[in-house]
């Protein structure tokens, strides 16, 4: 993205951009030398699961995240302010302080700017608000219904607000972080009023908060290990899982665990080794029930990158092989998954027909969905029914994969997708997918909706 630093802001990303790097200390996967694109094979066509597709809004705004609540109403948010591709931060009419939040109560036809434009964090109904906008968001809801949303304010700190309500009215926002200097939120609801707020100390590394006051006060706040991770998932089993990818040259997939409550006791278990550094920062892993498990990535390898899913049934201790979802002859990128408690996976990525370098190629991204169902005994990866969800493509170009330096190297044109997009499986087992467009004058949120039922 088209960034606007402070003095301050470039140190900082300084500092950070080792950490949020692809692949840690390991091989950029842009400086590998690419193969000449091959012939271009067809990627799948949109299917008749495919039932919606509409923009939210036209404003400007990039890294969405989904929540679909228990009551059928859906939210968004994404990144609207400082620091990202935008000519002025300012034209955001009561967000400044806060990435948007959208709201959807008809299945996703018609989506609705969360109207905050109330005075000061002091106001009873107010969502996270600061002097400077934030520039990352989260949503999750715990098993009483309450919504939860978090987001940073600057590489500054975390605001954690609630609603009781489906997202229509938000509590005034409560700090997440016990000391400033802080980099990607995400959030975890678990029990009744239990969230859990994931985060990047910049002085301290990684670290989980923990509220069981529905998000007004967190007083537990621990260190956990290291390595390049994403959202935590909530195993029906009590325990929180957080999918890593580490090591030298990015390749050592593992997870982190730790049981809910006070304990906090977090342990790594290893997972195969990709066979190629990570291709970009974020892995994911979505929960179908207890030890039932689905990590996903994107891996470099022979001059490409493609996304990769395997499952566990035991909680982590044995994994199926893994199996590529993206096409043979093609670059992809981004994946995210998600699950629900009959056993519906949804896996979602950015393809671009033909092989090349996720920096280095000049195609057309789409956004694509996977599908499949976990059974008594496995689940059924390997038959995954594939999907394009539009006709139209929602990038053209490279795409930096660097995270943050790619902005110190001044490729901010081709991070305009930034890190991830999301979806988010319902009760029915619908996705529900959004993601960033980047063929119009600025970035747009868009909406899409898959039911694997209709296949």
């Amino acid at each position: 993205m088209h960034r606007r630093w402070s003095i301050l802001g470039v140190a900082l990303l300084a500092v950070l951009a080792g950490c949020l790097g692809t692949g840690g200390d390991g091989e950029d996967l842009d400086a590998q030398s690419a193969e000449d694109v091959e012939e271009r094979a067809g990627l799948p066509n949109v299917s008749e699961t495919v039932e919606r597709v509409v923009q939210v809004e036209d404003r400007w705004s990039g890294e969405p995240s989904i929540l679909a609540l228990d009551d059928g109403t859906l939210l968004i948010t994404g990144a609207g302010g400082f620091s990202r591709y935008i000519e002025d931060p300012t034209d955001a009419p009561g967000h400044f302080g806060q990435s948007y939040i959208w709201r959807s109560t008809d299945d996703g036809e018609r989506w609705d700017l969360v109207d905050i434009d109330t005075p000061g964090p002091s106001d009873e109904y107010t969502p996270y608000r600061n002097a400077v906008p934030g520039v990352e968001g989260d949503l999750s809801q715990d098993e009483g219904g309450r919504a939860y949303f978090v987001d940073l304010s600057m590489l500054a700190s975390n605001g954690v607000s609630a609603s009781d309500d489906g997202g229509e009215t938000w509590l005034a926002a409560q700090s997440a972080a016990g000391l400033p200097g802080t980099d990607r939120p995400w959030i975890t609801g678990a029990g009744e009023d239990e969230v859990y707020v994931k985060y990047l100390q910049t002085s301290t590394g990684y670290r989980v908060a923990r509220s069981v006051d529905g998000g007004q006060t967190f007083l537990q706040d621990v260190s956990i290990p290291s390595c390049s991770q994403a959202d935590p998932a909530l195993d029906p089993g009590d325990e929180l899982v957080i999918p890593c990818i580490g090591g030298e040259d990015g390749a050592n997939l593992s997870v982190l665990t730790s049981p809910t409550g006070e304990a906090m006791d977090w342990t790594r278990t290893d997972a195969p080794d990709a066979d190629g550094p990570a291709a970009n920062v974020f892995p994911s892993l979505s929960t179908a029930g207890e030890g039932q498990w689905t990590f996903v990535y994107s891996e470099a390898l022979d001059g490409t990158a493609r996304v990769e899913a395997m499952t566990t049934t035991d909680g982590g201790e044995t994994w199926s092989e893994p199996v590529t979802l993206s096409s043979t002859n093609s670059t992809a990128v981004f994946p995210w998954t998600s699950a629900n408690e009959d056993g519906t996976v949804s896996v979602v990525w950015y393809e671009a027909r033909g092989k090349a370098a996720p920096g280095e190629q000049d195609g057309e991204w789409y956004p694509m969905h996977a599908s499949f169902q976990f059974e008594v005994n496995g689940s059924t990866l390997e038959q995954a029914e594939v999907t394009r969800i539009t006709d139209e493509p929602n990038h053209e170009g490279p795409i930096c994969v660097g995270g943050l330096g790619c902005v110190l190297e001044g490729r901010s044109d081709e991070r305009r997708l930034l890190d991830f997009f999301e979806v988010d499986v319902d009760a029915d087992g619908v996705s529900h997918v959004t993601w960033t467009d980047t063929t119009t004058d600025v970035p747009t949120i868009w909406y899409g909706q898959v039911d694997p039922a209709q296949g």
